[in-house]
């Protein structure tokens, strides 16, 4: 069963900042935002159906709308499922909805001589309602959702943030995300959606002036390469920098060798290092693949890897020392350490507390709940003869794409 965590941090600690499995509670929380929201909603999304949660999140959106509040949704197009009647309802009610789909930009990237950058897809996952973050691996769509709005299909993690010096950077990030699109955004007013962002900064600084001492520090992470690499370096530099502990969920594996080289020297080291990874994976191409080839390295080098066996985990964050935490959109592969846009936040604890709760010791419940439900890989676990087929040739295809998309050459 999985855990529930609450709304709030340890008595004595920040209570603005909290980790959520259930989705279903992060989403009415979500929504609840929406509908006191004053200022600014942004929305960015990997995946948005046309389903209940999406056509709750529409028709909240709408009604923010009437209330004079600005809105913008950037989805990515190739995963965006919503219908043309929801669309036209956000567009009617004066939302900004902005499809990302790089390969609108083709004859630009070819003539220019960046042409990977086709293939720079929008994988986060990001909400701005006026002074607060949501972020972390979900998704807008139902099959993301939990036992009330959806089929439990997926796990997830994410977490908000009240009112963190944070909200710059993400509103930069999201700013940029629009622009990038803007020559194909119907009756696009650049100089007004400027105006917009610049408004809410206004907003952010009079808010400043009830921030109080916090325990943490939080940074806002984007990958967009080659121009952005913070989440890549900042997961290889937390690692190579580790002393006692390291514990990982990731669902969707490739063998990234500055990672697995970082993670290694830890393990020589005496670092203790723990992996959660699904034994189910919803991606064809991953869906052959067997821990035991995947993480072969690391359980040779003395790591414990772990598998979900019963959903589809979703979870993406790595935790160094109970001291920093990054978590988002960021997957351990090719297209989000070389070519998709990613966003992640890295917590940084500036106070350590004995207290039992607080944002690392709720992240060890879930890594802890997690792994009971695990079973541990095994390293001697071997592919049939038909899957070995079908994993040589996915992992080919893999290889091939990762050297067509690899973005830190563009």
């Amino acid at each position: 069963m999985q855990a529930t965590l609450g709304e709030n941090i340890a008595d004595g600690m920040d209570p603005r900042i909290s980790l959520h499995e259930d989705t279903d509670y992060f989403l009415e929380m979500f929504w609840d935002n929406i509908d006191t929201a004053e200022h600014l909603i942004c929305l960015t999304t990997y995946e948005m159906d046309h389903k209940l949660v999406s056509s709750i999140t529409v028709n909240k959106l709408c009604k923010a709308c009437e209330r004079g509040v600005r809105v913008y949704m950037v989805i990515e197009d190739l995963n965006c499922y919503l219908d043309a009647k929801q669309e036209q309802q956000l567009k009617t009610a004066g939302a900004v909805v902005v499809k990302h789909y790089p390969m609108k930009h083709f004859f630009d990237h070819w003539t220019d001589g960046h042409w990977r950058r086709m293939w720079n897809r929008n994988h986060h996952k990001v909400m701005l309602i006026d002074n607060n973050i949501y972020t972390g691996s979900l998704n807008i769509a139902q099959r993301y959702t939990f036992r009330k709005y959806g089929s439990r299909s997926f796990r997830d993690l994410s977490i908000k943030l009240e009112n963190y010096k944070a909200k710059y950077d993400t509103k930069e990030f999201i700013l940029d995300s629009i622009l990038m699109n803007k020559r194909y955004i119907e009756d696009f007013d650049e100089e007004d959606t400027r105006a917009v962002f610049k408004n809410i900064e206004e907003v952010f600084k009079k808010n400043d002036k009830e921030l109080k001492n916090e325990d943490y520090d939080v940074t806002f992470l984007r990958e967009q390469p080659p121009r952005y690499t913070q989440i890549s370096e900042s997961m290889v530099n937390l690692v190579k920098n580790s002393k006692k502990k390291i514990q990982i969920i990731q669902p969707y594996i490739q063998n990234i060798k500055e990672l697995e080289d970082a993670l290694e020297d830890a393990l020589n080291r005496g670092v203790d290092v723990e992996i959660i990874s699904a034994r189910k994976r919803d991606q064809p191409i991953y869906a052959s693949l067997l821990n035991s080839d995947l993480f072969s390295r690391m359980i040779k080098a003395g790591a414990k890897v772990y598998e979900e066996p019963y959903k589809y985990l979703h979870m993406k964050a790595l935790s160094i020392d109970d001291k920093f935490l990054t978590l988002g959109s960021m997957n351990q592969d090719n297209t989000s350490f070389y070519e998709n846009n990613e966003a992640n936040i890295l917590i940084e604890e500036k106070n350590p507390h004995d207290s039992s709760k607080g944002v690392f010791p709720s992240f060890e419940k879930v890594f802890t709940n997690l792994k009971e439900e695990c079973n541990e890989v095994d390293p001697n676990e071997r592919y049939t003869w038909t899957g070995g087929m079908k994993a040589f040739f996915w992992k080919r295809c893999l290889d091939l794409h990762g050297i067509i998309t690899n973005n830190r050459k563009a």
